[in-house]
């Protein structure tokens, strides 16, 4: 008997309040407010015994389940990870522009970008922190592009589909290996490799975005040898 006490003052059970308590007294407080008459001061504290008395016997019986303080810290780190992953949904979802395939093509890059952004805003290192701030900014001009001009949609599916995310893996392991107190040949290389290869990526990326407008280019060029070919013409050149 001593042992388990013992062991459970070494798990530090706790418990977690239910919220019943509030909704029976809360249907208590209905059910006295429809049948009875509230007139004078004596009716008012009649309600509130009642109502107080409901809520201390339920509170009694109903008194939460129990946890260890490890479970409850995990599942309030479930919590809140949860809701930033939707408050990040929310915000970067429901591009809107009537068409649903390219929707969810553009929500998906978005999505990307705020991690993006998450793991800009975690990592020290001033430097990355420029570089990653300018790809972010190359990839929602690419995305952009392919709202204006549908031609590029096939270009911007293939720059999610494995630019964005093999550039979201390598800030990733930046991200954990620069949080590690090691300083070895492995964890060094790997992290300075990276470094390096950011500003590859935002050069590719600008070639990216500048192939995009390749074939709207190739259109104004046309346009301008029409109209030079009807001013001469008409002998207005």
């Amino acid at each position: 008997m001593e042992q388990l006490e013992k062991s459970n003052k070494k798990k530090k059970v706790l418990r977690k309040p239910t919220a019943l308590p509030i909704y029976i007294t809360g249907a208590v407080w209905l059910i006295q407010c429809l049948s009875a008459s509230l007139i004078g001061p004596w009716d008012i504290l009649r309600l509130v015994l009642i109502t107080g008395g409901t809520f201390f016997l339920s509170s009694k019986v109903f008194r939460g389940k129990k946890y260890t303080k490890a479970e409850l810290e995990a599942m309030e780190a479930q919590q809140l990870a949860a809701e930033k992953q939707k408050q990040i949904a929310e915000t970067v979802t429901n591009s809107g522009t009537g068409d649903p395939e390219l929707d969810a093509l553009l929500d998906e890059g978005k999505l990307a970008i705020s991690e993006m952004g998450n793991l800009r805003r975690s990592i020290t290192n001033r430097e990355v922190e420029v570089k990653i701030l300018k790809i972010e900014d190359i990839s929602r001009r690419i995305l952009d592009n392919a709202i204006d001009d549908r031609r590029d949609v096939p270009r911007t599916r293939k720059f999610l589909k494995y630019y964005l995310p093999t550039t979201l893996k390598l800030l990733y392991a930046y991200d954990r290996m620069s949080e590690q107190d090691i300083t070895g040949e492995n964890v060094g290389g790997t992290i300075k490799r990276i470094e390096d290869m950011l500003d590859d990526i935002i050069i590719a990326y600008n070639k990216q975005l500048d192939a995009m407008f390749s074939d709207e280019a190739l259109d104004i060029e046309t346009d301008i040898r029409v109209m030079e070919a009807m001013m001469n013409k008409e002998g207005l050149k």
